[in-house]
């Protein structure tokens, strides 16, 4: 007769709960290592009056039935709240890497889990680990970023434009990467680059720096600059090279001459012309 009672007690009960979803997921965003993180569980059982537990567990150890904590917990690290009658939520406090595990909610014989491996490469850790070098190689900006997370951006700033970043490398180690940007340097003779600016998971990472574009690339100037001074030093040279030939030929031409009266006056022709002009000459006289 028990027996019959509670077989008939847990079929109404299955039949009631058939249908009840378990959502699990992350509350908190950005996740930033140090700081709390929370998730949320939400059950959509129909009876609101339900009076089926609440469980939470970190793998297979159980953190909290209810509003209980359970053994060896510690309640400073991890928090159970009710925020309605469906939905409950778990924060774990100054969340570190030590925390990324699998994490399970159960209620009315459903459980779902979350496994924040998965999730950690979205997580964002800019702490005191974090290290930015920035350094010139010939005409190149280079600028190495050492444990963060997750992938960031980086921009160089000159004159208040923003000038992205090309990925050169990245390494990985576990939860952080190591990753180094560059850029070619094409900025104006005499600019400065005052900042170099790195996105990390919507936190920003600076560094003031004071590059000089004259010094960093000496052999670059803008367009302008050139067209300003190749173009007059241009027209200069050819107005010399004309008036060198001009007078390169000028010279020949009386040094032909020249020459051309010195032959008439040595030649032995000219002598006996004269000479017999000159008999005529006496004849009529």
């Amino acid at each position: 007769m028990i027996f019959a009672t509670f077989l008939v007690w847990f079929t109404a009960q299955m039949r009631m709960t058939e249908l009840v979803e378990l959502h699990l997921y992350i509350l908190t965003k950005p996740v930033i290592y140090g700081q709390d993180l929370s998730f949320i569980c939400s059950s959509d059982v129909r009876d609101k009056t339900s009076l089926y537990s609440w469980y939470w567990f970190k793998n297979d150890r159980i953190l909290y039935t209810g509003s209980s904590p359970g053994n060896d917990v510690d309640i400073d690290k991890y928090e159970e709240n009710k925020v309605t009658e469906n939905i409950r939520k778990l924060t774990i406090k100054d969340f570190e890497f030590s925390d990324i595990q699998n994490y399970k909610c159960v209620h009315a014989f459903n459980e779902t889990s979350l496994d924040l491996d998965i999730e950690s490469y979205n997580f964002v850790y800019l702490g005191n680990r974090s290290i930015m070098e920035t350094m010139l190689q010939d005409n190149r900006i280079i600028v190495n970023l050492f444990e963060v997370s997750p992938v960031p951006t980086c921009s160089i700033i000159i004159k208040n434009s923003y000038l992205s970043m090309t990925e050169h490398s990245r390494f990985k180690d576990v939860y952080l990467y190591s990753i180094s940007f560059q850029r070619i340097l094409r900025c104006g003779y005499g600019d400065i680059i005052t900042n170099v600016e790195c996105d990390v998971g919507g936190l920003k990472f600076n560094k003031a720096v004071n590059i000089s574009c004259a010094l960093s690339d000496p052999n670059y100037k803008t367009q302008p600059y050139i067209l300003a001074t190749v173009v007059p030093i241009s027209v200069i040279m050819i107005a010399a090279i004309i008036i060198t030939s001009v007078i390169v030929h000028r010279k020949r031409e009386l040094k032909s001459a020249r020459d051309l009266d010195s032959d008439v006056e040595n030649d032995p022709q000219r002598e006996l012309f004269l000479e017999c002009n000159t008999a005529t000459i006496n004849i009529q006289s």
